[in-house]
């Protein structure tokens, strides 16, 4: 790509920008588009025969969150991701379980044998053999230790879904039937599933109904941008597990479309997330309020990969005394899977060493090359990269800039519409590109397929956010790489290279020699 060219893209930027602001993602370019919505003709001058601006932007249409089809691909990318060559080794050592409060004693499980038969089969059919350490401690205590709270912290990637999902799935079914109860309850679910993110809803949302097919359960999983009454017409007949976001579950209950009088299991997931957000504490606490006044007793489950003092003050006002702590690996919170790699760049040289030096060395797909339907040619890439970014501008921006440099980026970031962020999930997953640009909207609890190489371009904000980003690769046991970029010049990035040195040596992990020459006395008055 010749300099001219690069250059002549910065001039683009401000339209480019108002275009995405407005929520417009196509722009007509001689009637071709990149996957990120914007011009790349079939002709080697990339920006040759630009026509209109923003004006000339065609706004997709209003209507709920996803088409039919995108849905059922996303169903069939549900984001069951194969245990890699580190999985036994990983969850051989039960002596990094730890336990406090409950009544001091847990059983343990070694499989899934004592499951009902149905989802013992989805298990079998998704290749679940072996439950992992976290689901090893945790699914017993939901089973039979009936009258306690539970927190539940292990690294990323490591099962956490599972060890909730699969005790509520087998306990409700197995009541069902022993009850003899037809149907699903009107309004009133026996479970509740929250999570802070659409993404991640979504996802919860589609394994609880692989993992209860069969069973006599009925899954509703609802969120922002899906139409009220298509959620309503799910749930007209009944159903007994709810997903959802705060803000969704928090208007269906205002609404009284739905009732707490009936439930058993609340679940927050990434409850750091949700605790840490004043509002959505508020609502939790109001939940609490609603659900205690029924004659039905409910348990409050929590997961993360990320716990900390404030956290565990906050989750004291909601859980019941002597909730039972689980916590996997001790105070080890980085993925172990993980190979972390940080290399030192002004903001201004950024770009070119993600080009030249990160993606550039990476193994070309086949022979590199690709054409789309369009006649676009684009550098393809054989792993898949998800690049990590603090703002909406600068992710459009640097999808953008990969793109005009021939790899294949799509963006994603909270402000975009919920169709537009499953589109370029799913466009990721399916491979039809190979780098995912976003912001830590994708970094909590999603499971994306084949990703093997996370890039912070940005560092983020704080250490919890760097562990949930750089967990995205390196799960259920597969090896993954993450790049980070660090800026000498920024003091935010300084501070978060102090405390990641800190927790690597908390670790007793090998300080890379990048960070140790960062890591000098900084007055941050």
């Amino acid at each position: 790509m010749d300099e001219g060219a690069i250059c002549f893209s910065q001039q683009l930027e401000d339209r480019y920008f108002r275009i995405l602001d407005d929520e417009t993602p196509i722009v007509h370019v001689n009637g071709f588009n990149n996957c990120v919505g914007q011009p790349l003709p079939k002709s080697s001058n990339i920006f040759e025969g630009i026509e209109g601006d923003s004006t000339a932007a065609e706004k997709l249409p209003k209507k709920s969150y996803t088409s039919t089809a995108l849905k059922n691909a996303i169903y069939r990318n549900k984001g069951n991701v194969p245990a890699g060559p580190a999985f036994e080794q990983m969850n051989a050592d039960e002596s990094r379980i730890g336990l406090k409060g409950g009544d001091g004693t847990f059983p343990k499980i070694r499989d899934f044998t004592h499951f009902v038969e149905p989802l013992k089969n989805n298990l079998l059919e998704k290749g679940y053999s072996k439950p992992t350490l976290v689901q090893r401690s945790v699914i017993p205590i939901i089973e039979k230790k009936r009258g306690y709270d539970l927190i539940a912290r292990a690294q990323t990637g490591t099962g956490k879904t599972g060890a909730f999902l699969f005790p509520i799935i087998h306990l409700l079914h197995r009541r069902k039937q022993k009850m003899n109860i037809n149907g699903s309850p009107l309004y009133e679910p026996n479970a509740i599933i929250i999570a802070p993110t659409r993404e991640l809803t979504q996802q919860l949302g589609d394994t609880a109904k692989v993992f209860s097919r069969g069973t006599c359960l009925k899954v509703v999983c609802s969120y922002g941008e899906i139409r009220i009454s298509e959620s309503l017409e799910e749930m007209r007949n009944g159903f007994d597990i709810f997903v959802s976001t705060m803000g969704r579950i928090m208007q269906f209950i205002s609404e009284e479309k739905v009732k707490l009088t009936g439930l058993n299991f609340l679940v927050l997931d990434e409850a750091d997330k949700l605790l840490k957000d004043e509002i959505f504490f508020r609502d939790i606490l109001k939940i609490q309020e609603i659900a205690t006044k029924n004659e039905q007793k409910h348990r409050t489950l929590m997961f993360s990969a990320t716990f900390d003092g404030i956290v565990e003050e906050y989750a004291g006002r909601i859980l019941q005394p002597n909730y039972f702590m689980i916590s996997i690996g001790g105070r080890d919170v980085l993925p172990q899977t993980v190979k972390q790699k940080f290399v030192v760049s002004t903001k201004y040289q950024k770009f070119s060493v993600l080009c030249d030096e990160i993606l550039s060395k990476l193994k070309p797909k086949c022979k590199g090359i690709y054409k789309d339907v369009n006649g676009v040619t684009w550098r393809r890439l054989s792993k898949k990269v998800a690049i990590f970014c603090n703002s909406r501008r600068m992710t459009n921006w640097l999808a953008l800039k990969l793109s005009i440099r021939g790899w294949k980026s799509i963006p994603t970031s909270g402000e975009r519409s919920q169709r537009q962020r499953q589109e370029a999930l799913v466009a990721f997953e399916k491979g039809d590109c190979d780098i995912l640009v976003s912001t830590s909207v994708i970094s909590r609890g999603l499971n994306l397929v084949g990703l093997e190489l996370v890039v912070n371009y940005e560092m983020p904000k704080t250490f919890d956010d760097f562990v949930h980003r750089t967990g995205r690769t390196g799960r259920a046991g597969n090896v993954g790489r993450a790049i980070t970029i660090v800026d000498p010049d920024c003091l935010l990035d300084l501070r978060l290279v102090t405390e990641l040195i800190k927790e690597m040596q908390k670790e007793n992990i090998e300080v890379p020699s990048a960070l140790i020459e960062l890591n000098c006395p900084i007055n941050y008055d």
